[in-house]
Parts: structure tokens; sequence; C-alpha cells
């Protein structure tokens, strides 16, 4: 007994001395492809050494296949995976935690203080164009996917889809408190999402990184540098292909087709360029 309190002791002086000589704790929601990547790499710069930051895509991946193997449900969600693992960390008072969770206006309130949550937004359909050419790429390299002919004809055919419909609601899946998918679009749920985004204390816009980044070193006391690091046109299809033979098939019309799928998110986007914290 007396040695597993000495344990218990131990790890709790651990998680002091970890956190001291850090700024306060502070949480990224990382939305995909909005240049959260690049936030990420510039805060763990300043919070290096905290030992939690990111959490990982690929290990919440294999712990929610890990889940639903064990428990044999098909409605165990990867995102309440990773909002799982999110309020464990925040439980032990990670320094820094980063990554594709969801946040609701609950989880801000219990949380802060200590800690801050900020993030990043892009336009909403440039977001989604984005996401699209960098998942067919990612996929066809990790061999999930085999690149059709006729690229095009599987654009359209994504465009029908219920995932490019989900991709137009990103802003609000992250922000709307764990709706189910076909709430996404529901006017209840965006005022939620709009709901959570008032709590935050810095809301960037990929569009004007040097606000943001200045408002970052604002709320971390130290100077952050934002480097852009991960860039589409770097990857490659094992045929060759790259994002520019992607990029042609968005043509004015096709663009119009998307910026309709991003309608919820649009909403959320307009609303934030009007909060305190937008920078």
């Amino acid at each position: 007994m007396q040695r597993t309190a000495q344990k218990v002791g131990k790890g709790f002086r651990f998680v002091l001395k970890q956190c001291r000589g850090f700024p306060e704790p502070l949480v990224f929601m990382h939305v995909p492809k909005t240049g959260g990547t690049s936030i990420d790499a510039a805060l763990g710069r300043i919070y290096a050494g905290a030992r939690e930051g990111n959490i990982g895509f690929d290990r919440i991946t294999h712990a929610w296949k890990c889940i639903k193997a064990h428990e044999d449900r098909e409605d165990t969600r990867w995102s309440h995976v990773i909002n799982t693992a999110l309020c464990f960390r925040i439980a032990n008072r990670a320094p820094y935690l980063s990554g594709h969770f969801c946040v609701s206006s609950e989880l801000i309130e219990m949380t802060r203080p200590p800690y801050r949550f900020v993030t990043l937004l892009r336009e909403p359909s440039d977001r989604w164009v984005s996401n699209y050419i960098y998942s067919r790429i990612r996929q066809a390299q990790d061999g999930t996917r085999t690149p059709p002919e006729d690229i095009e004809a599987e654009l359209h055919q994504y465009l029908e889809s219920a995932c490019a419909r989900r991709e137009g609601a990103k802003y609000i899946f992250a922000l709307g408190g764990h709706q189910r998918e076909d709430a996404l679009f529901d006017a209840e749920t965006i005022d939620r999402a709009k709901q959570s985004l008032t709590k935050f204390d810095a809301v960037g816009f990929l569009e004007d990184l040097p606000a943001f980044q200045t408002r970052l070193s604002e709320l971390v006391k130290r100077r952050v540098t934002i480097r852009h690091l991960r860039k589409t046109q770097n990857f490659q299809e094992p045929g060759g292909r790259s994002d520019k033979d992607y990029k042609i098939l968005f043509t004015p019309e096709v663009r119009e087709r998307v910026k309709t799928l991003c309608q919820p998110d649009y909403a959320l986007y307009q609303f934030a360029r009007t909060l305190p914290a937008a920078c």
C-alpha cells in the first residue's frame, strides 16, 4: 500500500514538474486541412518537452479499431475515442494538446481556467477542395484506393455522396457537440457550434496567418513563429498524378457545387469573423 502511494505521489510530482516553466495550458482544435500542422509545430516548439501535445491520428485510429473489436459495436465513433483521449489528458493537466477532436462550450467551461482554447479556420470551399485532393493522393499511397482512369467521373460521383456532404459541415461537426451526421445541417446544431466558438480565446484564419501568429504570441507570452510545413503538391500518387491533375477538375461550376455543400460551414465561418476573439 505504501509503495502504491509512493508511485502515485511520484507520478503527481512528475506532472507538476512537467507543467512548470510552460505557459498556461493550451488546447488547439485542429480542423483538417486548415494549416493546423504548421500551427501545431509552432506551438510544439513553445511547449517543447511537454510530452503530451498532438493526439495522433494513427494511434487514435488503432485504439478505435481495438475498441470496436473488443466491444463488437458498430456505433463506437472515432471522434468519441479521440475526445476521450483529450479529456483524459486534460484531467492529467497536460500543458499543451492538439488534435482532430470536437469541442463543446460545456467542455470549455469545465476546463477553463486554466486551459485556453484556440483554433484556425479556412475559407470553407478551399478547405473542402484541399481535403478532397489530399485524401485522394494519400489513400492511393496507402493502398486503400486504386486511382481510376477517369478521376473527373470519380469526383462527380463523390459530390453526390454522404461523405461529401459531411465534409461541407466539418466546422459544425467539430463544434456542434457530437451531433449525428444527419443533424449537422440543422439550425440548432449550427447555433450550438456558434456558441462553442464564442468561448475560444483565439480564432484565426488561414488567409491572415500573421494576425493569428501575433495573437498566439500574446496568449503564450512568447514569440510564436509559424512555418508552412505541409503542402499537398509534395504528394503524388504511385502512378505520378499530383495535386495539379486534381485541381483542374474544379471548374467554376464544380466550385459552386462545393460551395452549396459547405453552407453550414460558411454560416459558422462568417459568424467567426464577427467575434472579439477573431484575429
